[in-house]
């Protein structure tokens, strides 16, 4: 039996409503926490960036990554990214890439301020308050872990206020989360989904205290409001005032695990 021109219309008419219900609905199941995700991480990833520092003796540079603080080129990381590097390279996500150089560090509190003299103003992203922080909120992180540049995971804030002792470090208040960071994160940014900065990723712990040998899931950031004031205090005074002094004194063995416990 053939179709007549009115049936074919209706035919035509009922397929293109259903394609557009489908469209629909794959828009609507991309438009809630993914769509929040992808948003938070097109704003900030113009201000992270790849770190390359090269230390003397070294056949190749190591990994971190940053994040700039001020549109004339500072940037904060981790101490230890940069610590007994000879010369140092920061690579922005447009493709730019300067020398940098160590505008001053607080290693007792694993934060260093690098500075460079880019071209142009240099985008910085919106700061969160990690003081409103709560348990179960999105986190993503974005850095250059294995020189796998500007990769992005996403989980949760585990857990807050945390205290970890990491290769001679004694971190406070820290914020853990299930985020997924490897070498070369160390540095990076760890955001909300409202594409915030809420903190700078730093660590991951690796399970020394029990002996296990692999653990997943706990990762460590320190929360954006302490980097923050310790940045800023390091590039208006270049002064120790923000190497906060630890009370007493601890003592232990290394283990293994100790020298892979930062990425």
């Amino acid at each position: 039996m053939g179709v007549s021109g009115f049936e074919f219309r209706r035919m035509a008419y009922a397929l293109a409503v259903a394609l557009a219900i489908l469209t629909g609905c794959a828009l609507g199941a991309f438009a809630g926490d993914e769509q929040k995700a992808i948003k938070a991480v097109k704003m900030v990833k113009p201000s992270v960036v790849s770190i390359q520092p090269l230390r003397l003796g070294a056949s190749k540079p190591g990994l971190g990554s940053g994040v700039i603080v001020s549109p004339d080129g500072y940037i904060i990381t981790n101490a230890h990214v940069v610590k007994g590097a000879n010369t140092i390279r920061v690579y922005l996500s447009n493709g730019e890439f300067y020398s940098a150089r160590v505008w001053r560090a607080s290693p007792t509190r694993d934060l260093a301020v690098l500075k460079i003299n880019p071209k142009a103003k240099t985008p910085v992203p919106r700061f969160g308050d990690s003081n409103r922080l709560e348990l179960g909120q999105m986190a993503i992180a974005i850095g250059n872990p294995m020189r796998f540049s500007w990769t992005v995971t996403v989980g949760a804030i585990s857990a807050l206020n945390r205290d970890v002792r990491a290769n001679g470090v004694n971190y406070t208040d820290l914020i853990q989360t299930d985020v997924h960071i490897n070498p070369g994160s160390s540095g990076g940014a760890l955001v909300n989904s409202s594409g915030e900065v809420i903190g700078i990723t730093t660590l991951v712990y690796t399970g020394e205290r029990t002996g296990v040998t692999h653990v997943e899931g706990l990762s460590f950031a320190i929360p954006i409001n302490d980097a923050l004031s310790i940045a800023k205090d390091l590039i208006k005074t270049r002064s120790k005032a923000a190497n906060r002094p630890w009370p007493g004194l601890s003592v232990r063995v290394l283990t293994r695990q100790d020298k892979n416990s930062y990425p």
